[in-house]
């Protein structure tokens, strides 16, 4: 199996950090910071994830690529599949979300919606969808693996990074990371200061040194 050559310390710190802080940190670098839309949620809210991509687009109803882009993933990536928003049926379940943790892959996130939610949460298996259903697919040859795709309203590349976690999902070009991930830890770091201080008694206002709307 391919491994990815990110390495899995960067990723880890990625994994710690919250996507508030990934996402400020872009900001302030000045790079597009890229923020699929709220649609896409995890299915627990436990889940959470960071990791490279793999992207695949998938015909609606028709989930025949995801069995082969199980096969062909790197190990340690995130599948990210775009059916264009497909609501009327469940293209990923139990068995894919098995597959996909024999196989070494960390989570999906789907423009799309899936099923089997309570065997997916037992796995404890990073999936984010648009929702529920349980309805099947068809197994016909069409759909294309690793190239760019949309998912969540944003243009993901082959490679990207991907951290998601309740908040929502961020995705970030590679050459991108160490940059981002060094602002995000030192803002991450400055707002424990902040609530330190915000235990002490300061407020908001005195801690950031916002002037008075009103006099």
């Amino acid at each position: 199996m391919q491994e990815n050559l990110i390495s899995n310390k960067l990723l880890e710190e990625f994994y710690n950090l919250p996507t508030g802080n990934v996402c400020d940190a872009s900001n302030k670098l000045g790079y597009p910071t890229k923020v699929m839309d709220a649609g896409i949620r995890p299915i627990d809210e436990n889940f959470k994830i960071a990791a490279p991509v793999f992207t695949l687009r998938c015909p609606g109803g028709n989930n025949l690529i995801i069995h082969e882009a199980i096969v062909r993933a790197p190990q340690g990536s995130v599948l990210v599949i775009d059916t264009q928003g497909y609501m009327r049926a469940g293209h990923i379940g139990g068995i894919i979300s098995m597959a996909c943790q024999e196989r070494g892959i960390k989570g999906i996130v789907i423009d799309g919606t899936c099923r089997d939610w309570e065997e997916i949460i037992k796995l404890k298996f990073p999936v984010f969808t648009r929702g529920a259903n349980p309805n099947s697919n068809r197994k016909e040859k069409a759909g294309e693996l690793n190239v760019p795709v949309f998912c969540g309203g944003v243009e993901v590349l082959p490679g990207d990074i991907l951290i998601g976690d309740i908040s929502g999902i961020v995705v970030i070009p590679e050459k991108n990371a160490e940059a981002i991930l060094k602002k995000a830890k030192e803002i991450f770091n400055y707002e424990l200061d902040v609530v330190n201080k915000l235990r002490q008694g300061k407020t908001t206002m005195e801690i950031y040194g916002f002037e008075p709307i009103h006099s």
